[in-house]
């Protein structure tokens, strides 16, 4: 008997803040499909990294890199624990180019 697990039926769950980064040039997970997953997300935070493929973080230089820290740094903000004290993660898409 095979048991079949639907993920995109399950993310409005996820509690934590949660990032998804896509490479516009991603044609395995385009940013169409990305924009999905963080729009069943709460809260999640799309960040669209231009002129960068299936790894944004890995591959795209201070780019991907520049995303994941800003991430970080929003999360430990509206946690406290950050130079802005409270502020939010907030939602929605961003575009980063060189």
């Amino acid at each position: 008997m095979a048991l079949e697990y639907a993920v995109m039926d399950r993310l409005g769950e996820i509690k934590v803040p949660k990032s998804v980064m896509a490479g516009r040039d991603n044609l395995i997970f385009p940013p169409e499909h990305q924009g999905q997953l963080a729009a069943a997300i709460p809260g999640a935070r799309l960040e669209i990294i231009e002129r960068a493929g299936r790894k944004p973080a890995g591959r795209a230089d201070r780019r991907g890199h520049e995303a994941v820290t800003d991430f970080l740094r929003a999360v430990a903000d509206v946690r406290g624990g950050g130079p802005g004290g409270a502020g939010a993660t907030g939602g929605g898409e961003r575009a980063r180019e060189t």
